[in-house]
C-alpha cells in the first residue's frame, strides 16, 4: 500500500531510482493507493549512466531518421 509521503524503488526503463509519492489519484478522500492505481510522484534520484546513455541513444536514432528522410 501507498500512502502520501512514501518513498518508491522504481523499476522500468528510465534513469529514475527513486520516487516520493505525492498524491494519490481516485475517488474524493482516498489516500491509499492499491496496485494499479494512478499516484503523483516526484523524482528524487537518477542513475547518471544510464541517464547518458538514454540520451546518447536517442541523438543517434534522431540523425539516423535524418538521414534516411533526405
Amino acid at each position: 500500500m501507498i500512502q502520501l509521503g512514501t518513498i518508491l524503488n522504481v523499476t522500468d526503463k528510465t534513469a529514475v531510482v527513486l520516487a516520493q509519492c505525492i498524491k494519490v489519484f481516485g475517488p474524493i478522500g482516498k489516500r491509499i493507493a492499491n496496485l494499479g492505481d494512478v499516484v503523483l510522484v516526484s523524482i528524487k534520484r537518477v542513475n547518471v549512466k544510464k541517464l547518458a546513455a538514454l540520451k546518447a541513444k536517442k541523438k543517434k536514432n534522431m540523425l539516423k531518421a535524418r538521414c534516411l528522410g533526405d
